[in-house]
């Protein structure tokens, strides 16, 4: 029996919490606006050969779509150079709200993208997960990353988002600026767990 082996057997017969995990894969993705659906977001994953060292062949890339009333799809805009496993497009495309990606590591920091928001694909605003969190204490540390989101993350019809983080804050931004409407504690009833696994 191989060392691995044996440790993982050792854990179970132990009953010990096992934590290794890794990011989710980057895969091909389609997002729709969440009142009208008449918009669509395609998240294509990069483009990488698989030498030793995995050099990136293309990055990656989204496309927003406009359905038309003759039936057809248009583009409305692109962006380019990051990947996200979660967007929400305002009902009329025009604003998108993306969550950035797992946080490696196990401390906040200003460069760990928590959320963004951009307008035709233009960023108007971003914040890290060091800006959101308050309390370093409350995140849930794994060994490859960290959670952060606590149980809501929403985009409303008149385009307020609302994002709650694990230490039980509640944020409303204006999607159509990024800036920070209010922030207030959410009751422990609502805190329940995360939602960004």
């Amino acid at each position: 029996m191989k060392i691995p082996q044996v440790i993982l057997l050792v854990l179970m017969i132990l009953n010990l919490p096992i934590l290794a995990d890794s990011p989710a894969g980057e895969r091909p993705r389609i997002f729709v606006s969440e009142y009208w659906k008449t918009v669509t977001f395609s998240m294509i994953p990069g483009r990488y050969a698989y030498t030793p060292n995995r050099v990136m062949v293309s990055p990656p890339y989204g496309v927003a779509h406009r359905l038309q009333p003759d039936g057809s799809m248009k583009e409305i805009y692109r962006v380019s150079g990051w990947y996200s496993h979660q967007v929400f497009l305002s009902m009329d495309g025009s604003y998108l709200v993306r969550m950035g990606p797992w946080s490696p590591g196990g401390e906040l920091s200003k460069n760990h993208v928590a959320v963004q928001f951009y307008k035709d694909g233009k960023l108007l605003k971003s914040y890290s997960t060091f800006d959101l969190v308050k309390d370093p204490k409350k995140i849930e540390r794994t060994v490859n990353h960290y959670f952060w989101r606590g149980p809501k993350c929403k985009l409303e019809s008149d385009n307020k988002f609302i994002l709650d983080t694990i230490d039980g804050l509640r944020y409303v931004f204006d999607a159509t600026s990024g800036k920070i409407i209010s922030k207030e504690m959410i009751n422990k009833a609502e805190q329940g767990g995360a939602d960004d696994r």
